[in-house]
């Protein structure tokens, strides 16, 4: 682990942090940091000197106080580096009480006008069903004549979790979701140079237009180039069901279609960690799992899941989380 040596934030004892949140790659952990509300320097009194992660300590206002978070990514992508991540970080920061993976994710498009119309730039968030704990193997299971079985069963997302998701969700349904867009807005207002295209000409994170996503949202009508800047399109849509977890990536929609009544996104980490390290999964839609698949939401989308995670910590109360500390 390592940290600048000229670092003039302010440091806290490793056992403040009791926020665990992990972001597989990259561009989603740039996310996260830049929705930190303020940056700690390197923790005192760590224990575990041999863990190799870097990671980036801060703090996230919620009700009446703060939430002291601790952000990790794996060396790569994939469910076994995602559990390996989440054992190490648990070990050197054991008040962690709860984790939460966030990024980029392939979503299933239901069509125009249904109920779950997911489309690039919305959210996803692992929601239980009943029999379901939000997350499903789907290269662990079995075919039947109703469809694909899972032979796994995870554990849910800790309740004080899927309580704010609930409460989060009860408060979206009349104001529709400007709280993400507002957070993604301030965090380019306050690192611009997010803001701008890569050296490889990706695009940064801001909304790339629906003229790059091939299934342009029903209420554009029938989509023309440029006719989405003064739609609802720009707002994200957030989205609650089962996501489907994984080793392979699923960029075909074949594939992706014998899996449709499970889930509603793809991912490839989640897998890996859900019972060792309880959480709650939130995808950024960036693909569609088919052939058009590309970079050009990823940056965009992994400001949108970072950005409802935050919103999410927002409602939650410091003291819910036990062991945690209401100030700085």
């Amino acid at each position: 682990m390592s940290y600048p040596g000229s670092d003039p934030a302010p440091s806290f004892p490793y056992s403040r942090y009791n926020v665990g949140w992990i972001a597989p790659m990259l561009k989603e952990r740039v996310a996260a940091i830049a929705m930190l509300d303020s940056t700690h320097g390197a923790p005192e009194g760590l224990r575990n000197t041999n863990d190799p992660l870097y990671y980036v300590c801060g703090s996230m206002n919620g009700q009446g106080g703060v939430h002291y978070v601790v952000i990790a990514t794996p060396n790569r992508i994939g469910l076994q580096d995602a559990g390996v991540t989440a054992q190490a970080m648990l070990s050197s920061f054991p008040s962690i009480k709860f984790g939460l993976l966030v990024g980029i994710g392939g979503g299933v498009p239901q069509g125009p006008n249904q109920p779950l119309d997911v489309r690039l730039g919305d959210v996803v968030v692992s929601t239980e069903n009943g029999h379901e704990s939000g997350v499903i193997q789907y290269d662990h299971g079995k075919w039947t004549r109703d469809g694909f079985e899972p032979n796994y069963r995870f554990v849910a997302p800790p309740p004080v979790l899927s309580n704010a998701v609930t409460h989060l969700r009860s408060l979206y349904l009349p104001n529709g979701t400007n709280w993400i867009s507002d957070y993604v807005e301030k965090m380019q207002q306050k690192y611009r140079g997010l803001m701008q295209n890569d050296t490889y000409g990706q695009i940064g994170y801001v909304y790339p237009g629906c003229e790059k996503d091939t299934m342009s949202r029903g209420s554009c009508g029938v989509y023309y180039e440029g006719t989405c800047r003064n739609t609802e399109c720009k707002k994200p849509k957030v989205h609650f069901g089962s996501i489907a977890s994984g080793s392979g990536v699923i960029k075909d929609e074949i594939q992706r279609e014998w899996l449709r009544k499970k889930c509603i996104c793809f991912d490839m980490e989640a897998a890996g960690l859900m019972n060792n390290f309880p959480c709650l999964v939130v995808r950024g839609i960036s693909d569609y799992c088919d052939g058009n698949k590309n970079d050009a939401w990823q940056n965009y989308a992994s400001a949108v899941a970072a950005a409802y995670t935050k919103t999410l910590l927002s409602v939650i109360y410091p003291s819910e989380v036990e062991g945690g500390d209401d100030g700085e």
